[in-house]
C-alpha cells in the first residue's frame, strides 16, 4: 500500500537524520580546543607569572643595591675625604663601609642568580611558544576541515528535513502519530519490512494471515513479536 512505501521512506530519512545528529554531535565535541593547546597555554601563563615575580624581585634587589652603593660611596667619601677625624668614628665608619661592601656583594650574587634563572626561564618560554605555535597551526588546519564537514552535514540535514516534511504531509495523522510513538519506544525503528513472512527487524516468522493483512489489507498491522509496523 502507498502508506507502507511512505513509512519506509520516512523511516529511512529519520535514520539518516539520527546518524547525522550523532555525527554533528561528534564534530561539535571535536571542535572544542584540544587539551594539548590548553595545557601549553596554562604552562606558559604560569611561567610568565613566575617570570614577572622574579623580575619584580630583581628590581627590588637592584633598588636595594643602589641604596647600599650610594650609602657606601657617601660614607667612603666622608671617610677618605677627611671629614671624619675622630679615631673611634673612623673605625666605626670603616666597619660600616665593610658591612655595606659585604651587603653589596650578597645582593650582587642574588641578582646574578636571578638573571641566570630568568635567562633559563626565557629559553623555556621560547620553546613553549614555539610548540604552541605549531600546535595552534595544526589545530587551525584540523578545525577548518571539521567546520567544512559540519557545514556539509548541516546542508544534508536541511535537505533531509525538507524531504521528511514532504513525506509527513502525505501520511494520515493517526498513522503518523503511531509511527512517532513507536520510534520513541523502539530505538528509532518503527517500521519493519516483511519478507517471506519474516519480520526483518526481529527475525520472527509471522502467520500467513498476518502476511495477507500486510499485503492486501487496509489496516495497519504490527509485528506480533516486536510490535513494529509491518510493511
Amino acid at each position: 500500500m502507498i502508506s507502507g512505501r511512505l513509512l519506509r521512506e520516512l523511516q529511512e530519512v529519520d535514520l539518516q537524520l539520527d546518524d547525522l545528529a550523532r555525527e554533528l554531535a561528534r564534530l561539535e565535541a571535536a571542535l572544542h580546543e584540544p587539551e594539548e593547546l590548553q595545557a601549553l597555554q596554562t604552562q606558559i601563563r604560569h611561567l610568565e607569572e613566575e617570570r614577572s615575580r622574579l623580575q619584580r624581585q630583581q628590581r627590588d634587589l637592584e633598588l636595594d643595591m643602589q641604596g647600599v652603593v650610594e650609602t657606601r660611596t657617601n660614607l667612603e667619601r666622608r671617610l677618605y675625604g677627611g671629614y671624619i677625624t675622630n679615631p673611634r668614628e673612623v673605625e666605626a665608619a670603616e666597619q660600616k663601609a665593610e658591612e655595606l661592601r659585604r651587603r653589596e656583594s650578597t645582593l650582587e650574587d642574588r641578582i646574578l642568580e636571578l638573571m641566570v634563572t630568568l635567562e633559563d626561564l626565557e629559553g623555556t618560554l621560547q620553546e613553549l611558544h614555539s610548540r604552541l605555535d605549531g600546535a595552534r597551526a595544526r589545530w587551525e588546519e584540523q578545525r577548518a576541515q571539521l567546520l567544512a564537514q559540519q557545514a556539509h552535514l548541516k546542508e544534508e540535514r536541511q535537505r533531509l528535513h525538507a524531504q521528511r516534511s514532504r513525506l509527513v504531509g502525505q501520511l494520515p495523522p493517526d498513522l503518523l502519530l503511531l509511527y512517532e510513538r513507536l520510534r520513541q519506544r523502539k530505538g528509532g525503528v518503527a517500521v519493519a519490512r516483511l519478507e517471506q513472512r519474516v519480520c526483518q527487524v526481529c527475525g520472527v516468522e509471522v502467520a500467513v494471515s498476518v502476511e495477507r493483512q500486510v499485503r492486501y489489507g487496509e489496516e495497519v498491522v504490527l509485528c506480533p513479536t516486536c510490535g513494529r509496523i509491518l510493511v
